[in-house]
């Protein structure tokens, strides 16, 4: 067994105590491993709630944090919901919204900035845009920014090729 699927499997068995207090019928998706292998977030669904969650591989207690919660959002009817959880750096998150919201969020689960309306991914591992994400600044439009996760500094991407997006590749 790799190293990888060793540690995604540990990190699902340190999830097991979160669903075993949670509600019957809850379910665990998402789960991405932090760039240094220390954290596992991931979104948990509970009957009709869904949630962010953290979990410290490191720690004795693995106890999952809350990272995001459904919110009342007064513009709309239903809650505001986490719906993805990406990684960022080791210490910062970016987390998409049911109502094209992204923000990025440190491991307390405070909110960092504000990205745009979709996360798309992270620029580069290293270097000066490490903390630079690419994000939909409207996703009908496939309009892009180029976003700094911790300042929330924002520029606009281009991509200068003719015709409309259909979807998107990525090189490491």
């Amino acid at each position: 067994m790799n190293m990888l699927t060793r540690i995604l499997a540990t990190a699902i068995l340190l999830a097991a105590p979160f669903l075993a207090l949670a509600e019957p019928g809850t379910q665990v998706g998402s789960l991405s491993l932090s760039p240094d292998g220390r954290y596992v977030a991931g979104i948990a669904y509970v009957k009709t709630a869904t949630a962010a969650f953290l979990i410290d591989l490191e720690s004795d207690a693995a106890q999952p944090r809350l990272l995001a919660k459904p919110e009342h959002d007064p513009r709309y009817r239903s809650a505001l919901i986490p719906i993805a959880v990406n990684w960022v750096a080791n210490d910062l998150l970016a987390v998409d919204y049911n109502n094209r919201e992204s923000f990025s969020i440190d491991l307390s689960g405070k909110q960092v900035a504000t990205l745009g309306e979709r996360f798309i991914r992270r620029m580069s591992k290293t270097g000066p845009l490490a903390e630079s994400v690419l994000v939909y600044r409207d996703v009908d439009d496939n309009d892009i920014d180029l976003v700094n996760a911790r300042t929330g500094s924002r520029q606009k991407f281009r991509v200068s090729l003719s015709g409309k997006l259909a979807a998107w590749a990525f090189d490491e």
